[in-house]
């Protein structure tokens, strides 16, 4: 996200962070969105002593983008829903379930 938000792409002369991605990391442009888009998840859920603990893995805050994207404040609640009904570390199959 640091990337991204700094413009490491742009200072770099890429047209897009997906070919910044691409080229740099070796993985695919849309790879490289989905770790943005996981990120941004991450970003939205405050880690400030509420005792709810951030999305653990890469898989557990892409099962949460839809809620990011169709309704951003709500990712907090369902994260907090997911958390509540399976632990702290719950599957990325169950987050997914919430996210719906």
């Amino acid at each position: 996200m640091e990337l991204y938000e700094g413009g490491a792409h742009r200072a770099l002369g890429y047209s897009s962070w997906g070919a910044y991605y691409e080229a740099e990391f070796g993985a695919s442009k849309s790879e490289g969105y989905r770790l943005l888009d996981a990120a941004r998840v991450v970003e939205s859920i405050p880690n400030v002593g509420n005792g709810l603990p951030r999305p653990q893995t890469v898989h557990h805050a892409q099962a949460l983008v839809p809620v990011l994207r169709d309704n951003p404040e709500r990712v907090e609640e369902v994260w907090a829903e997911v958390v509540e009904e399976h632990g702290p570390a719950p599957t990325a199959a169950s987050t997914t379930f919430f996210a719906r």
